[in-house]
């Protein structure tokens, strides 16, 4: 939590929930330099951009093949597939759904987008790519 100011020997912290992206300086940089002392504001940036954008494209791809699967199912429906006949698909797309619901809600901060949601994001991908234990 940042630092905003002290008042009577008490350090102030800010309360309001946002990125710490939009404060750097006051939300990272002084437990970052705590381990690294040449650590810099821009430095910091150019990591989260590396970390995140990634990790974005991986979400995007993960929700485009969702959706693709979900309209996928709703056409071998409208078809005249039975639940029976698209088992398989439909147990993948609760599971990749559970993964994007995962990586959506995960949400609170940069270090979780590190240290793992991203990998769900590969996950879910490997749900949705056609295989032949997946009826492609």
């Amino acid at each position: 939590m940042a630092g905003v100011g002290e008042y009577e020997g008490a350090t102030l912290t800010d309360h309001w929930v946002r990125s710490p992206v939009l404060m750097l300086k006051d939300g990272c940089l002084a437990c970052h330099q705590k381990h690294d002392a040449n650590v810099n504001e821009q430095q910091l940036k150019d990591r989260v951009e590396e970390i995140r954008d990634p990790h974005w494209k991986l979400r995007q791809d993960a929700m485009t093949a969702l959706m693709g699967l979900i309209e996928d199912l709703k056409a071998a429906r409208a078809a005249g597939k039975s639940d029976a006949d698209l088992k398989a698909a439909l147990y993948l797309h609760r599971q990749a759904q559970f993964y994007l619901d995962f990586i959506e809600a995960e949400n609170s901060g940069l270090l979780p987008c590190a240290a793992g949601v991203s990998p769900h994001s590969r996950r879910i991908d490997q749900f949705l790519s056609p295989g032949p234990d997946r009826g492609a």
